[in-house]
């Protein structure tokens, strides 16, 4: 899993999507150098621990920023002092007060009715729709050979008339037919006797990747759809 799938990656910091957490470490190492509270051993244990973890593997982010923000909150606190005993609420900042919530409620909406509105483009544009609509007026016989990322989406479209080869329940399959899986993808010496196998009859790919430039080629093979997202071969 570590090797194949992309949460279970270290961060790219050369990518601009990790910069943050970036730019959250630095800060956290400067205002504890700065800040003279002390840290107890299980905070300090937590954080180098969750730290680790994040560093590791993007997945483990969410739980580093939920143990290292309350953290770093404290020692930004012993810092910077803020007596409300001085600081009046004006009219202005107590018309903001209510105002936040307000505003919060209608961006929410907002985005929730983006999304609803927009679902069907973005499903076509992120998943193989429009081959999976060709399966389903269709309906060519034989079992699938998936791409590992479309395995969720494939479950939720076919199953259970087309169940998926592949979905990324990785740690379910093990690693020996993870390794199997990349090699018969990446067209690999042997591909043709797995997906004999397994009694493939149907491969539905990216059309630049390996397998389906090297199905192109075979005349086993055929082209039944494609498109930008996907293409579909069945076998002769």
């Amino acid at each position: 899993m570590q090797q194949f799938i992309q949460e279970w990656f270290s961060p790219d910091f050369h990518q601009l999507m990790w910069q943050p957490l970036a730019w959250f470490i630095l800060a956290f190492i400067g205002i504890g150098m700065i800040g003279k509270k002390s840290i107890s051993p299980i905070k300090i244990i937590l954080t180098l621990f969750f730290g680790y973890a994040a560093l590791l593997s993007a997945r483990h982010i969410p739980l580093f920023a939920i143990v290292a923000i309350p953290v770093l909150s404290e020692q930004i606190a012993a810092i910077i002092k803020i007596r409300s005993d001085i600081l009046r609420p004006s009219r202005l900042s107590r018309v903001v007060f209510y105002l936040l919530p307000v505003l919060f409620l209608l961006v929410t909406g907002m985005r929730f009715y983006q999304v609803l509105t927009n679902q069907s483009k973005s499903e076509a544009d992120a998943f193989p729709k429009a081959a999976v609509d060709w399966i389903e007026n269709n309906h060519p016989a034989g079992a699938i050979f998936n791409s590992y990322g479309w395995g969720g989406y494939l479950i939720w479209r076919l199953y259970p008339e087309y169940p998926v080869y592949i979905d990324g329940r990785a740690d379910v399959y093990g690693d020996s037919f993870l390794y199997a899986f990349m090699d018969v993808y990446h067209a690999q010496p042997g591909w043709e006797q797995t997906l004999n196998a397994h009694n493939v009859h149907l491969v539905l790919v990216e059309p630049g990747s390996n397998l389906a430039n090297s199905l192109r080629q075979s005349s086993d093979w055929k082209i039944v759809f494609e498109d930008q997202i996907s293409i579909l071969f069945s076998r002769n």
